[in-house]
């Protein structure tokens, strides 16, 4: 039906028109992270950055992806929930995706924010 449908599980769904995503299909673009990860471990060592505060990073970037289009997984759900277009919730979303970025760029440069609470309970 289209190029997706070996993930997304075989089409569109009748009433929405959206792509059904079966769980499998949606977990599959969250382990792709844990396959990058192997690779980055030296990256991550050479640079001398702490792994934790690596992992904040790789956090806050997926939850950036799944509130932002064409992916969106967040927004098609709130989309089925609230039967809300699209469109008017990606227009809607705007604000937290501007917070969100602006976070990532603060734990970027200044670390100890993503550091506080995990030495805190003696990780670092």
């Amino acid at each position: 039906m289209f190029g997706g449908s070996w993930i997304f599980g075989g089409g569109l769904d009748r009433i929405s028109q959206r792509p059904r995503c079966k769980k499998w299909g949606l977990s599959l673009f969250y382990h792709i992270y844990y396959v990058f990860l192997p690779i980055l471990i030296p990256i991550i060592k050479h640079f001398q950055w702490d792994p934790i505060w690596f992992g904040v990073i790789m956090t806050l970037n997926l939850a950036i992806g799944q509130i932002t289009p064409p992916v969106a997984v967040n927004l098609y759900v709130i989309a089925n929930i609230t039967n809300i277009s699209l469109e008017t919730i990606s227009r809607s979303i705007i604000p937290f995706i501007l917070i969100m970025v602006c976070a990532l760029i603060l734990v970027i440069f200044f670390p100890p924010l993503a550091l506080y609470f995990p030495s805190l309970f003696g990780l670092k």
